[in-house]
């Protein structure tokens, strides 16, 4: 029987979920992801395997802890943007097209998979704003 969806759930990810590892303090290079059959990188060096095999045994002792990635959504997924519009919070529901406007709100922070998230950063916004003010 195959336990990695077993494994990632335990480890507070989904399988296909990309993630950075810590080991030491130290951030190893590249994403990292469980697949259906074992663990994987989308970072290559020589002894590709041995150091997959390591960090799973890591993972496992709790010698590497994973560093969860903010939320991307799929293509055509929906997600939420906070909206402040006259002091009024709000949110704005649209879909990924991984476009260029899409990428400027997720590098801003500013893409959340719920509509709570989107109002508490539009809340967050406000109060910063009304602080300088």
């Amino acid at each position: 029987m195959n336990y990695i969806p077993q494994v990632a759930k335990m480890l507070g990810v989904e399988v296909g979920e990309r993630f950075k590892i810590i080991v030491n303090g130290m951030e190893k290079k590249g994403l990292f992801y469980f697949e259906n059959g074992a663990i994987g990188s989308g970072f290559f060096e020589e002894n590709h395997q041995d150091t997959i095999n390591w960090i799973l045994i890591a993972l496992i002792f709790g010698e590497a802890k994973i560093k969860k990635l903010p939320w991307k959504p799929k293509m055509k997924e929906m997600y939420y943007s906070p909206w402040v519009d006259g002091g009024k919070l709000d949110y704005i529901y649209l879909s990924w097209n991984n476009d260029s406007v899409n990428l400027a709100r997720y590098d801003a922070g500013l893409v959340c998979r719920t509509k709570e998230e989107a109002i508490d950063k539009a809340k967050k916004m406000l109060a910063a704003v009304k602080d300088e003010h």
